[in-house]
């Protein structure tokens, strides 16, 4: 087949490393509704960590002015979000590190989470998280231009910095990596 044909005939596949669009501008209390609508906040098993996740988005969005927009995101672009450390849910018997320290890469991620055999097991909680996204729509994911408090001490040369979402991008990469992804992204 010549690409002439797979355009009229099977769409636009756009390249892995094409560059972030932005969809539109949007105000962050849509931003904030979709996150309540999606994380419930509870102090219990998989809902723990909402609560902090929720107190991150407020001050990431003071750190950025609270300038937000959707954009969609290329594979390769995906790959390269800066991750925050990442142990596992230690409350419910997670005992392996996936991310040891911030700076690490999405690709990064999902590399050393293929190489982790026993992943399953030891951390069955996160695992549970990865398996629930698995096939489904990743919803937004959440990105900043700015490196967020927690993470202010990295040296990455990232263009986009983790905020909510995690669990989606592993899932996404085990899946293929393929397919751009929505980000809500703060910041200019």
């Amino acid at each position: 087949r010549t690409a002439a044909f797979e355009a009229v005939y099977l769409g636009p596949n756009p390249s892995p490393a094409a560059k972030m669009k932005t969809v539109k501008d949007i105000p962050f209390r849509e931003v904030l509704e979709h996150f309540d609508a999606v994380h419930p906040v509870r102090e219990e098993g998989n809902f723990a960590t909402n609560g902090w996740a929720r107190g991150l988005l407020l001050s990431t969005n003071e750190l950025c002015q609270g300038v937000w927009r959707l954009v969609e995101l290329s594979p390769d672009e995906v790959l390269e979000i800066c991750l925050p450390h990442h142990r596992g849910e230690k409350s419910a018997g997670g005992t392996t590190v996936l991310l040891e320290g911030d700076g690490a890469t999405a690709g990064d991620a999902v590399t050393r989470l293929q190489s982790l055999a026993d992943y399953s097991t030891t951390n069955e909680v996160c695992w549970g998280k990865i398996q629930y996204w698995a096939g489904r729509d990743a919803e937004p994911i959440i990105l900043s231009t700015t490196a967020p408090k927690h993470m202010q001490d990295v040296v990455a040369d990232a263009k986009f910095f983790h905020i909510d979402g995690l669990h989606r991008i592993l899932a996404w990469g085990l899946g293929g990596a393929t397919l751009p992804v929505q980000a809500f992204l703060a910041g200019r």
